[in-house]
């Protein structure tokens, strides 16, 4: 076990297999900084140019590595989806040269699922030596760490705050309306190629569920962001959050992010959402949008 230890130094968990006996799959990312949109285009990248093997280990690994130079998040971001997250979380892992961000990684997600199908002893602790291990100073210059989550991870927003009682959370959201017009237009890939009805169902549902979960949430450190007051909320909200102070080299990083489409790194322009159908907006305007309004008025207090 020992020396299984030693290998993994600086190494990354990529995959959460829950069960019996609890399985950690590992690989070796140090040619790879964490700094795109996505942890699993990283994972895609490693994949395509190593032929370094997966090295599987047991749950205790988590714990016993924990000692090693690792960040705890400055700031945690949460979201229904397509409200801009991954724009404001680009944004905040710019704020410093030497970040860290890891954008939605699958694995955390497992770990969450695992649990509720088969509770884990400690998950709050095991979640976070997870998310440590995922902020490894393995180039040893890393200053500041950035997590966003998935929609679903979301859900378990307490959880998260037990395991990290003093970062700030971030909701960043949009009107619903905008949100569900994104997902009929570019649904999520496991609901690609389903009738337009199928995919519409799940979509108010997933974002019912993030907006009911963040609702549900209260917490003295949970701010409300958005999406129309980015880019800007960036360094006017979330930067004080994080203890940041803005110099001219952090505006100038953070310009070109802005300017930036989130996803694809094309020029940035916004583009006015299509109408919903009659029955989706009556939908939306009955049930999304008071859940939409009460979290607005949070972060007006």
């Amino acid at each position: 076990m020992l020396c299984l230890e030693r290998r993994l130094r600086g190494w990354t968990p990529i995959a959460f297999h829950g069960g019996d006996k609890a399985v950690i799959e590992w690989a070796d990312l140090r040619d790879h900084p964490f700094d795109r949109p996505f942890f699993s285009h990283t994972l895609k990248a490693w994949s395509a140019g190593s032929n370094d093997a997966i090295v599987q280990s047991g749950l205790s690994t988590l714990s016993s590595l924990d000692s090693e130079p690792s960040l705890d998040p400055d700031v945690i971001i949460a979201h229904p989806s397509r409200s801009g997250s991954t724009w404001l979380s680009l944004l905040t892992a710019a704020l410093h040269e030497q970040s860290v961000f890891v954008g939605e990684p699958e694995i955390v997600f497992q770990l969450l699922q695992a649990n509720l199908q088969r509770p884990l002893e400690a998950p709050d602790k095991t979640l976070r030596q997870l998310i440590r291990a995922l902020g490894r100073r393995r180039f040893g210059n890393e200053q500041r760490f950035v997590v966003k989550l998935s929609s679903r991870a979301s859900h378990f927003l307490a959880l998260f705050r037990r395991a990290f009682p003093k970062t700030p959370i971030v909701w960043v959201q949009r009107e619903p309306a905008e949100i569900i017009e994104s997902n009929l237009r570019r649904p999520r890939r496991a609901l690609a190629g389903l009738d337009p009805e199928t995919v519409t169902r799940q979509a108010l549902r997933d974002v019912s569920w993030a907006f009911l979960a963040a609702n549900g949430f209260d917490d003295a450190n949970f701010h409300v962001v958005d999406y129309r007051d980015l880019p800007a909320a960036a360094w006017t909200r979330v930067a004080p959050l994080m203890q940041v102070q803005i110099d001219e080299d952090c505006l100038s990083r953070m310009r070109n992010v802005s300017g930036s489409h989130s996803h694809s790194g094309k020029p940035y322009l916004r583009r006015t959402p299509n109408p919903l159908p009659k029955d989706v907006q009556d939908i939306v305007r009955k049930t999304l949008n008071p859940l939409y309004e009460a979290l607005a008025r949070r972060a007006r207090l």
